[in-house]
């Protein structure tokens, strides 16, 4: 199976995407998990151990603009033959592409009225909940098709050594300890 998971918003948010994956591996240990998202935000989730790969946001790169391109990314992301799509960034656009390109189970937040018409399996969330985290929100979205899944919150952030190496650099240039 191959699932693919919507981020394509900044880096804090894509952190906090990481139980998501984490629980959607839990859920299906032999799935093909692909993240969508920023640019600059793939070295973030290109090397932990759930995601196969991740694929740039042709929106955000200006790729896929007017209808000849959002063609275009349609095919794209159907090239792959996702089955399932996890959408914890649920707007129009998207959604659209997602069911353009034929993901035929797609999954996000019930709470959306309109969009919760082209959800196969809406997932009802409240950010306003103070009682749970956003991670946690997320990661119950996998409740919408395998309610027996325990969710595994892990906040894993994998780095190569190349990019800690080049972290320790700029602290070191900037004087932190």
């Amino acid at each position: 199976m191959k699932i693919l998971v919507v981020r394509p918003d900044a880096i804090g948010d894509v952190v906090l995407m990481i139980p998501l994956i984490n629980s959607i591996k839990a859920a299906y240990p032999d799935a093909e998990i692909y993240t969508l998202q920023q640019p600059y935000t793939i070295p973030i989730l290109e090397k932990h151990p759930a995601v196969t790969a991740v694929i740039p946001d042709w929106r955000k790169m200006g790729k896929a603009g007017w209808i000849s391109g959002f063609r275009a990314y349609v095919r794209y992301i159907k090239s792959f033959g996702f089955e399932m799509v996890f959408l914890p960034y649920l707007e129009p656009y998207y959604l659209m592409l997602s069911m353009m390109a034929g993901i035929k189970i797609r999954v996000g937040d019930g709470n959306k009225l309109l969009l919760k018409l082209f959800l196969t399996h809406p997932v009802s969330q409240s950010f306003r909940n103070v009682i749970l985290h956003e991670t946690e929100q997320s990661a119950r979205l996998v409740w919408g098709v395998k309610p027996e899944t325990v969710l595994d919150l892990t906040m894993n952030l994998v780095s190569s050594e190349e990019s800690l190496a080049e972290a320790r650099g700029l602290l070191e240039a900037n004087q932190v300890d």
